[in-house]
């Protein structure tokens, strides 16, 4: 995503701070082939990270290259049971899939272009039908085995069974304190309930008080009109129709009205939720958090000193967070362009 934030001040500093309920941060990452994003080692040695990929190779190839003890492969599927009601209904309703039906015919399967295979893309299992399937576990049942009672942040890429994943972790999600997600969707397909689409899982996220708060289009050309390729190779193209992207849903404690109740949130769980906002680049809503809940945090950390961190330069000089807000008050037209 263009907007994630690679050097989040604020982020760094807490995490130097060692302050009390802020580590670990626990990452789930399922779909973790060629590791476990980089934007995620901000947390440093705070990080804990249980990450799944159905290929064992890559998953033993990423643990040997691993270099913080507290992040963990497995080599697993994620998802519900064979038996489950959810295999069933999708099973009565699977109908043939508009969004391989575009992709058929988008330029990335276009020959001409085509030297290797292309890319992968969220259109199903990408396993040899050779290869023997790989243990399938739910999220939930996973949290229970590995005693894990407090889980941060949810990461889903699995190309074509998202849905499924996040359904396998439905019934923690209040009871584990989970934050946030970042879900790979599927723009176009079905209108049923069981498809892996965007809509289906934004209703999903939404019931649970999950709202959208960053969001990656990725657009293909069809062959008929080939539009300029993003990368060297034949995938998504700058413009034409959005096929798929990645979604960032986060919760918003400033508004609980629109989620369901939780229990009372820690001070170390705000922190973490406002370094989220910092990363995926919407450091407004770290601000508004931290404002909120400033004497719940205080006792850990300065809260000025963190708004100092989140305030962007002016005129490319550094500024306090209050000498920003009161420049903007004396002149609210410089937040117009031209002002």
């Amino acid at each position: 995503m263009g907007t994630k934030n690679y050097t989040p001040a604020m982020t760094l500093s807490v995490e130097r701070a060692a302050l009390p309920g802020f580590a670990p941060f626990t990452l789930i990452d399922v779909g973790c082939s060629g590791g476990i994003h980089s934007l995620w080692r901000s947390f440093g040695g705070s990080l804990r990270a249980f990450a799944f990929d159905p290929d064992r190779a890559e998953c033993e190839r990423l643990q040997h290259s691993e270099t913080n003890p507290n992040v963990r492969y497995f080599p697993m599927e994620v998802g519900l049971p064979p038996g489950h009601e959810f295999h069933r209904k999708k099973a009565r309703e699977e109908r043939i899939s508009y969004f391989s039906s575009v992709l058929r015919r988008s330029s990335a399967f276009d020959p001409r272009f085509r030297e290797a295979p292309p890319a992968v893309v969220p259109n199903g299992s990408s396993h040899s039908p050779a290869v023997a399937p790989p243990a399938r576990i739910g999220l939930c049942e996973f949290f229970e085995q590995q005693a894990l009672h407090d889980v941060d942040f949810i990461k889903v890429d699995t190309d074509g069974s998202d849905l499924e994943a996040l359904l396998s972790a439905e019934a923690c999600l209040t009871s584990h304190g989970i934050l946030g997600f970042m879900v790979e969707c599927m723009f176009q397909g079905s209108a049923s309930d069981s498809s892996n689409t965007f809509h289906t899982i934004d209703r999903f996220m939404k019931r649970h008080g999950f709202m959208i708060y960053d969001l990656e289009v990725n657009r293909y050309s069809r062959a008929a009109l080939p539009a300029p390729f993003v990368y060297n190779l034949p995938a998504q193209t700058h413009v034409r129709q959005p096929l798929w992207g990645d979604v960032v849903f986060l919760r918003d404690l400033v508004a609980p009205e629109y989620g369901p109740a939780l229990p009372e949130i820690s001070p170390g769980k705000i922190l973490k939720l406002a370094c989220l906002y910092e990363i995926f680049g919407i450091p407004d809503c770290a601000v508004e958090l931290i404002l909120r809940f400033h004497d719940r945090i205080s006792p850990l950390i300065n809260p000025s000193a963190l708004l100092d961190l989140l305030t962007p330069s002016s005129d490319g000089q550094t500024v306090p967070y209050r000498d920003y807000i009161q420049a903007v008050s004396a002149n609210p037209k410089r937040m117009f362009p031209g002002g």
